[in-house]
C-alpha cells in the first residue's frame, strides 16, 4: 500500500482524528496544499465518502486550527 495524497484539508484533519500518521505537507500555491499521509484503509476512505464518519466536536476543531497553522508555517518556509 502507498502512501496517500489529498488536498482537501477536511479529510486531512479527518485522517488525523483517525490516528493516520500526517507524513508531510507540501505547499502547491498560496492558498492550497498538499497533505501526505502514511498509507490510509480503504475502509476509512470509504466511511468519509459516505457520511458515516463520525468524530468528537472538539477534536475536530483542534485539530483543524493546528493544521491550519501547520500549512500557513509551511507555507510561509517554502513559497518566500
Amino acid at each position: 500500500m502507498s502512501n496517500f495524497k489529498t488536498v482537501d484539508l477536511h479529510l486531512a484533519v479527518f485522517l488525523k482524528i483517525k490516528g493516520i500518521q500526517l507524513l508531510g505537507i507540501n505547499p502547491l500555491d498560496n492558498y492550497r496544499s498538499e497533505f501526505l499521509f502514511a498509507p490510509v484503509s480503504p475502509d476509512l476512505l470509504n466511511e468519509w465518502l459516505t457520511t458515516s464518519a463520525l468524530a468528537p466536536t472538539r477534536s475536530v476543531i483542534n485539530e483543524y486550527r493546528h493544521l491550519l497553522r501547520d500549512v500557513h508555517t509551511r507555507a510561509a518556509e517554502v513559497l518566500k
